[in-house]
């Protein structure tokens, strides 16, 4: 998508459609709306004088052959209360004009930037908003009307950011980091989407390798022989059951210059369950099919990979994603069985849908192994932590303060909401095991803490982070900025850890 800053004022612009954001209680008298005001002969007035359209978050009017404007199409977006404006708001108004337009088939657009949302963050959220929010997941539909445009990107191929004040470098920057980002959310987006027969642990894989040769980054693919031979027995245990073969992905970025690349590195590690039955404690059928997307966290990682090699940020990054497909059949693992994991440590499987954070032991233990500076993991673990925090929030374990504060401030900046959970001692004793050194599951809850006191016990003393985003991986509502599907949970955080 070409994305254009310009100075021009909106009263000037001239293409297929127009937008603008309006606060909640904003009068057309206000010295922003105006001169739109009297060029249309009062029809903000009108608009606004009544019930239909009052400002409110996310609200929109389409106003269609303005008198005295060069567009045939004119959409007010309310942007809510002025005093919580920040750059979410630029990504929201962005968000909301792609997906509105879309509807339509609109290929062109031009969006006003209220001053607040025009620094360089601003303008990367809006970008990224804009190239996210008019996308879809029907790409299996075989209606003419989809023609040959991708379904994961809006009709709008050119943006213009109608921008106040002086258009500066940094502003620029912002643009391009905001479309780079969203190209790796729209990947990410698409691996999440594609049913579970059309991406197992090989094809992902090579989704991976395929991504990465275009960031220009390298990527290492493990087979099934190799995981034996170094002793990725986790990952072997839950794939035992598939007729699809494992793989673990391995993309390194390396920063150019000997003393940038000798940093430690960034770790990061995507739980990647291509789909998800449960094995032989097999899930209810109902909703079911929605476990293609078990391997959200792993694309994720792919995701922000591929944004982290074009943005060239100056630490190393390792990205890790095992690759796994958990079915039951006579070859299954078993409840009761005891596997030894990449680690050493012995592991009593109680329940072979606790898989995902056996495949994780081994990851974690193999980023240890890297000596990174940091590790954060990210994976849809737990129906407990949907529980706790709802599709607001993704859930935060981690070992280490520091390190724990540095992620949640991340987080903040880049616009994606994480919760820490405590992880005092007095839970260790939830993933004790009468016959081994460690259990897969708790003894009483609470399950989300279970499941990260077990993924702790494979980091050793390395600052580490745990990410559960089994309820903010996938949208199942229509928001006014987002159309239902995968949401790519963890690509714009990953990405501002490696360029903070």
């Amino acid at each position: 998508m070409k994305t254009i800053l310009s100075r021009t004022p909106a009263t000037d612009y001239r293409g297929e459609a127009l937008v603008i954001g309006v606060f909640k209680s904003e009068t057309a008298t206000s010295p922003r709306l105006r001169k739109i005001d009297v060029l249309t002969d009062g029809l903000l007035t009108r608009a606004m004088s009544g019930k239909e359209f009052s400002g409110r978050k996310g609200q929109t009017l389409f106003l269609y052959d303005p008198q005295g404007m060069g567009i045939p199409l004119l959409l007010l977006i309310g942007l809510g209360s002025p005093d919580t404006i920040d750059s979410e708001t630029g990504r929201i108004l962005c968000g909301t004009a792609a997906h509105r337009l879309n509807s339509i088939g609109v290929t062109g657009v031009a969006i006003e930037i209220p001053e607040e949302c025009s620094d360089p963050a601003g303008i990367r959220a809006s970008v990224e908003g804009f190239m996210i929010g008019g996308g879809g997941i029907g790409a299996y539909k075989t209606e003419k009307k989809t023609g040959r445009r991708d379904p994961y990107r809006g009709s709008c191929s050119t943006l213009t950011l109608l921008c106040p004040g002086t258009i500066t470098k940094a502003m620029r920057g912002g643009a391009a980091t905001g479309s780079t980002v969203a190209e790796a959310m729209i990947l990410t987006r698409r691996l999440v989407n594609t049913p579970g027969n059309l991406m197992t642990p090989v094809i992902m894989a090579g989704e991976a390798r395929k991504a990465c040769r275009a960031a220009g980054i390298s990527c290492t693919v493990m087979n099934e022989k190799q995981l034996r031979e170094r002793g990725f027995r986790g990952m072997l245990a839950v794939n035992q059951g598939s007729a699809n073969p494992p793989r673990l992905v391995v993309m390194r970025y390396r920063p150019e210059g000997a003393r940038a690349a000798a940093r430690p590195p960034l770790a990061l590690v995507g739980k990647g369950i291509t789909f998800d039955s449960g094995g032989i404690s097999i899930k209810p059928s109902k909703g079911m099919e929605k476990m293609k997307a078990d391997m959200a966290g792993a694309a994720a990682v792919i995701g922000a990979m591929t944004a982290i090699g074009r943005l060239k940020p100056s630490r190393p990054v390792i990205g890790i994603t095992p690759l796994c497909e958990n079915m039951p059949s006579g070859s299954a693992i078993r409840p009761g069985d005891v596997i030894t994991s990449y680690a050493g440590t012995t592991i009593e499987v109680v329940n072979t849908d606790a898989e995902g954070r056996l495949i994780l032991a081994d990851a974690l233990a193999y980023a240890v192994e890297q000596k990174p500076e940091g590790i954060v993991d990210i994976a849809t673990l737990t129906g407990a932590c949907v529980t706790a925090l709802g599709h607001v929030y993704a859930g935060l374990a981690s070992n280490d303060s520091e390190w724990s504060e540095t992620v949640v401030g991340t987080a903040r900046m880049s616009g994606e909401k994480v919760w820490p959970m405590p992880m005092d001692t007095e839970y260790d004793k939830l993933v004790e095991s009468e016959i081994a050194d460690v259990r897969n599951t708790g003894k009483e809850s609470p399950g989300m803490i279970t499941a990260a006191k077990l993924l702790e016990k494979f980091v050793g003393d390395t600052p580490w982070v745990h990410l559960d985003i089994a309820g903010v991986e996938w949208q199942k509502e229509t928001r006014p900025w987002s159309s239902p599907g995968p949401t790519a949970f963890g690509v714009r955080l990953f990405v501002d850890l490696a360029l903070r």
